[in-house]
């Protein structure tokens, strides 16, 4: 990956964990991209929310360890394993709300807002508002994570 990597200067490539997101696992995840806006978003869990999330009673069994009949240490794909494949809601509103942003930075005409598809949401909202409502907080958790990680 790193030679891909090289080899293409305008590919970006960020971390982020799938549980700052909203997922029941913590899910590191590596995103590349060439929007300029890929980073924008990126949130890996705090060591506190790691902690939170692992102790969680609805945190999904993604993986089952045990030792074989010959001894050796053995793991396979546990019962919530598949649930995970996909990405949570949040991660999504994160994607467009630094979409947004990057748009109203560039000076470019704001993007046209459609409601969501019928019974989708609860309340009846256009998709850019619910976006940035969802952005905003993951830019305030983001720069509190920042803060945490500072040494005093």
């Amino acid at each position: 990956m790193r030679d891909f990597i090289s080899a293409c200067p305008d590919v970006l490539l960020t971390k982020i964990h799938m549980g700052a997101y909203g997922a029941s696992t913590e899910k590191e995840t590596w995103l590349m991209g060439n929007a300029p806006y890929v980073g924008d978003f990126a949130l890996q869990l705090s060591p506190g929310e790691r902690r939170l999330l692992q102790s969680s009673p609805t945190k999904a069994q993604t993986a089952v360890r045990y030792v074989d009949a010959q001894g050796r240490k053995r793991t396979q794909g546990g019962p919530d394993l598949k649930g995970t494949q996909s990405y949570p809601l949040g991660l999504g509103a994160a994607r467009g709300a630094a979409y947004l942003l990057w748009r109203q930075r560039a000076g470019a005409a704001p993007a046209q807002c459609l409601p969501p598809p019928a019974g989708l949401c609860r309340e009846p909202r256009p998709w850019c508002l619910q976006d940035r409502e969802v952005g905003a907080t993951l830019q305030r958790r983001s720069a509190a994570a920042r803060e945490e990680a500072l040494p005093l």
